[in-house]
Formats: structure tokens, sequence, C-alpha cells
């Protein structure tokens, strides 16, 4: 029988899914809900307190998206088994291709805006506030280049489709 302090070991903190599956983790399986999910086209707007496993979900649908439910060759060209083997999931699951998945982690982007103003005195006020307006416009241009860029490096461009997940947390 595992002790407590085993037991407390195997609970995952702020973990991805691959981390949690790759060092075996207590995970509770309800990857039937994000199958349930993930057929539905559309938006989702996440929105549950801090530590309620939004980021963990996120990664879950970037893992899920990005190998499927089989096995896969890693970084490294070492061959894997998939982390949804023996998840419910793994039944319910037969979309055989891998998609392209951007992943925008935001959990810095409220510490990154003073960076941001500092490099753009354009947008601070003689009061050293900022104006809001100017700074949302610049951030999309930012945002819109940054997008165009790794869409620019990958090989999928000429076939660019599907969905983007967004983390939208900066309290992660």
């Amino acid at each position: 029988m595992a002790s407590f302090y085993d037991l407390m070991t195997k609970i995952p903190r702020s973990q991805s899914f691959e981390k949690i599956m790759q060092n075996n983790r207590i995970y509770v399986d309800k990857t039937d809900f994000i199958y349930n999910l993930a057929k539905i086209r559309g938006a989702f707007f996440l929105y549950r307190p801090r530590r309620f496993g939004k980021s963990t979900l996120v990664s879950t649908f970037e893992e899920l998206f990005l190998h499927g439910t089989k096995p896969f060759v890693d970084e490294t060209g070492q061959k894997q088994e998939s982390y949804f083997k023996g998840l419910k999931i793994e039944k319910l699951w037969n979309d055989h291709q891998d998609y392209k998945v951007i992943h925008l982690d935001f959990s810095t982007f409220i510490s990154d805006i003073t960076d941001f103003l500092n490099k753009n005195p354009e947008l601070k006020t003689s009061d050293n506030s900022f104006n809001a307006e100017q700074y949302v416009s610049l951030f999309n241009s930012h945002f819109a280049r940054a997008i165009e860029e790794i869409i620019g490096q990958s090989s999928i461009n000429e076939s660019l489709s599907g969905e983007l997940i967004i983390n939208l947390n900066p309290h992660a």
C-alpha cells in the first residue's frame, strides 16, 4: 500500500498533459469529455478560477491534435507510445490526422506589458499612463506579424486550416 507521501508526490502541480503522463502522475480520465468538446466546431472561452486545470486541458488538446491516439515519433526521433493509451478517448478518437498546433502562452503577458511599453514610448501619455487604443492597435499588429512569421516558417502555409486554441489566463 502506498504511503501518503508517495501519493502526494504523484499529484501533478501545474504540469502539461505530456509531463503528467511521462512522469506517471495521477490523472483523472475525463478524456471522453475532451472528445465531445473536440467534435464541436467553434471557439471556446474557458473561464475557471486559478488552479482549476485550464492549462492542462489546453495541453491535452494540444497533444491530441499533434499526435492523436496512435504511437508517434518524438523530437529526438524515438518512437513513443501514445499518452492516451488506456484512456477513454483511445477508443473514441478515430481521426488519424496530425494537425499543426500553435500554442500561445499568455501567462507572462501582464508582466511583459511594462517591457512592451518601455520599448514603445509613443504609447505613453504626458501623465505617464498609456494610450490604450494605440496599445491595442500596436499589439494586434505585432501579434499578426508573429502569427504570419510562424506560418511562414512552416511547411503547411499552403494548406493551413483547423482550430486555434488560446489559453487566456494571465494568472496561470
